[in-house]
């Protein structure tokens, strides 16, 4: 019932030789008073293929509690999958043919952009560093909600995972409810979520539109996952 934390992301497209991607950046935060109890740090990036959309790469550096952790997965064109997972002095490395999977970055836009229909259901297989998940996605309705004093067109949408590695596992994860402009481009305006130590919501607070930053004639192409530096991108911010 009161704020924990606050989070920015940041999209944008860039073009890499004659091909185009889409460039995200998360940045989150729990808030001053949660920091005394349980203090929470994330730094994400990740690059989606858009000729045509595919996964490209995800990066995430989390703190929880002084402890840090790092998620690297990268997706080569014909959708062959490294992924790594530092935590700690642990490290867990896999590597397989992915032809149908997505990371969470390019299952999040990757649903953004499909039709939606009341009773429509879509599956995806999502890799998140170390497990996999189907995420099944069913469209509940249409309906208008108000987020901050506007008005908007939404679909709600309710969100199932079930852990395709560790099927004893899914029990954490409970449902999650989604709503998102039915205008576009499409945003997610707020979200409520059961896990199993109790409910989160998250509500859309700003937008702000960016003009494009257009790179110098030589200026380095954007940096391989686990490189410091950013892609040159035109982001909006939610």
């Amino acid at each position: 019932g009161f704020p924990v934390g606050s989070a920015t992301i940041a999209a944008g497209e860039v073009r890499d030789g004659n091909s185009r991607r889409l460039v995200v950046g998360v940045t989150g935060r729990t808030n001053k008073f949660i920091d005394l109890l349980w203090k929470y740090r994330l730094n994400a990036r990740g690059s989606i293929r858009l000729d045509p959309f595919a996964p490209a790469e995800f990066v995430s550096e989390e703190v929880e509690k002084g402890k840090h952790k790092l998620t690297q997965i990268e997706f080569t064109e014909d959708r062959h999958v490294h992924s790594l997972r530092r935590k700690g002095d642990k490290v867990k490395e896999y590597e397989f043919d992915a032809p149908n999977t997505f990371d969470i970055v390019s299952t999040v836009f990757m649903a953004l952009n499909l039709d939606y229909e009341p009773g429509a259901v879509f599956r995806f297989d999502t890799l998140t560093g170390t497990a996999r998940y189907l995420v099944t996605l069913e469209v509940k309705s249409r309906e208008n909600v108000r987020i901050h004093g506007k008005e908007y067109d939404a679909y709600k949408l309710r969100v199932v995972t079930s852990d395709l590695t560790d099927p004893d596992d899914s029990g954490k994860h409970k449902e999650t409810y989604l709503w998102v402009s039915a205008e576009r481009p499409r945003r997610l305006l707020k979200a409520k979520s059961k896990t199993f130590v109790g409910s989160i919501y998250v509500e859309l607070t700003d937008v702000e539109d960016v003009e494009p930053v257009q790179p110098k004639a030589n200026e380095p192409a954007p940096h391989r996952p686990g490189d410091t530096g950013a892609a040159h991108a035109a982001p909006s911010a939610s």
